[in-house]
């Protein structure tokens, strides 16, 4: 990060000659990647003149701010040429392994940056029995890495890696704390904490670099069903899964040909018979969303005397999991390996699936659930009597105590599977570190390996790669 200059000024000063506390950028580091840009600003309310006498509120406070950060790849070497091994070559009587280009230069990569703006509040009230805040935030990434299809030549190799793409972030955070008892042998604390968060991808092009399409996939099923799993697009949310919309089964056995097989929905929202259909990727649709549009936590600390409980709770709503386990192993056509029982159960109570292994609507579930994290009962021994010893703590504690939810494979609360470095996902532009896909994570096949970023475009033929700094270079550093 750059050398910042925090101006540390006292309250009266900041809020009557500066309305703003900033961290300013160093004009002498102008290297790419650095940024320290901070703007903050509290206004304490109960020392206003118009909350004189009141006896609610111990403390009310508005904050706004604004910051800007960069966010650097863990891969190096990303803005320079790369030369790699290829095929062998019999030459001079040996055989040698060949060098080929394998990365353009981009002298004007620079890191991806994050602006964020937060307004929030503040609040202690009833002498500190009660207080929590609340934010509301904007977070607007630019400059993502995208790989863009280049003409080539002039260019080495055919596709150039540039800061064009921009996604957006935005969501609300509640904190409560509550102290509901509290007495000399008996104590409860309770704190609640509640958030929602939107990711859409803004834009994939710029004056210089124009993506082929508004949208790329991402994702992977693996085998044998090999398809991607995920549809980011232009304007849209982040997290999208993409597939057949399932409705029915075929049930008529004089239609032989569709007899156990899916009924789609087609286009125009009319069912349409398995035979009908081209399986192409215009008969797809957005089936679902794997990110939680709402979190939830409640904890609560419980102190009698001695004895202590603590009680850890977590929650996710609003968004969906791929059941692979029920994707791959629930049908009764895939009978070279060991299947579930619930393969032989009838299909929307109707007959047994005989479609092959398909990824669509009917195994994309709804994820809701809440969990009891851990639950910690605890005593503790003070004065022991024995030398060098002050108090021993004795405790129990319970991991992955209960779950709620009518997800039907083990854990909805799965691993939000990421094969790219943390600078260059989406991972690390969600608030709530969130990436675009979300799958069972217990079943191999379920790893997603597309890169949700760094996916092609086209650039206009008649443009070289080496000019994309005459335009990149006007923006802030990332």
């Amino acid at each position: 990060m750059a050398r910042t200059e925090p101006v540390s000024l006292d309250r009266h000063a900041v809020l009557d000659s500066l309305p703003w506390i900033i961290c300013r950028h160093d004009p002498e580091q102008q290297a790419p990647g650095r940024i320290g840009l901070v703007a903050h600003r509290v206004d304490r309310l109960e020392q206003e003149a118009f909350m004189e006498g009141q006896t609610l509120f111990n403390d009310l406070k508005l904050r706004a701010g604004y910051g800007v950060t960069g966010s650097q790849p863990s891969d190096l070497f990303l803005g320079v040429s790369l030369i790699g091994y290829d095929r062998y070559a019999y030459s001079n009587g040996s055989w040698q392994q060949t060098l080929i280009p394998a990365q353009n230069p981009n002298p004007y990569l620079r890191w991806e940056e994050k602006h964020e703006s937060n307004f929030g509040l503040d609040f202690s009230m009833l002498s500190d029995r009660v207080s929590g805040s609340v934010d509301y935030y904007i977070r607007r990434i630019n400059g993502l890495l995208f790989d863009y299809a280049v003409p080539s030549p002039p260019n080495l190799y055919p596709s150039t890696r540039a800061n064009v793409g921009k996604m957006e972030n935005k969501g609300v955070e509640i904190m409560l704390n509550i102290v509901p008892v509290r007495t000399k042998d008996l104590e409860w604390t309770s704190s609640f904490n509640f958030s929602t968060n939107s990711s859409k991808l803004v834009s994939l092009s710029n004056e210089l670099y124009k993506a082929s399409s508004d949208y790329f996939t991402t994702g992977y099923t693996g085998p044998p069903v090999q398809t991607f799993t995920h549809i980011v697009k232009v304007g849209q949310p982040v997290g999208n899964f993409y597939g057949f919309k399932v409705i029915d089964i075929g049930n008529d056995p004089s239609d032989a040909a569709n007899y156990g097989q899916w009924i789609y929905e087609g286009a125009d929202g009319k069912p349409v018979k398995y035979t009908d259909l081209k399986h192409s990727f215009e008969d797809k649709k957005v089936i679902g969303n794997g990110l939680p549009k709402y979190y939830a936590g409640w904890n609560n600390n419980f102190r009698y005397k001695n004895f202590d409980l603590n009680i850890t709770q977590r929650g996710a709503f609003k968004f969906q999991v791929a059941n692979f386990q029920r994707m791959m192993y629930e049908n009764p056509t895939f009978t070279q390996y060991n299947l579930l029982k619930s393969a032989f159960n009838k299909v929307y109570g109707k007959t047994l699936l005989k479609s092959p292994q398909e990824f669509n609507s009917y195994y994309i579930e709804n994820g809701d659930y809440w969990k009891i994290d851990n639950v910690t009962l605890g005593y503790n021994i003070n004065n022991p009597g024995i030398k060098y010893i002050q108090s021993i703590r004795v405790y129990a504690s319970v991991l992955n105590a209960l779950i709620i939810t009518g997800y039907k494979g083990i854990d909805p609360d799965v691993t939000l599977l990421n094969t790219a470095t943390s600078a260059q996902s989406v991972k690390s532009r969600c608030r709530n570190d969130s990436v675009p896909w979300r799958n069972s994570c217990s079943c191999p096949a379920s790893r997603a390996t597309s890169h949700p970023i760094r996916k092609k475009a086209t650039l206009p033929q008649t443009t070289s790669a080496t000019s994309t700094g005459q335009i990149i270079s006007h923006s802030m550093r990332g």
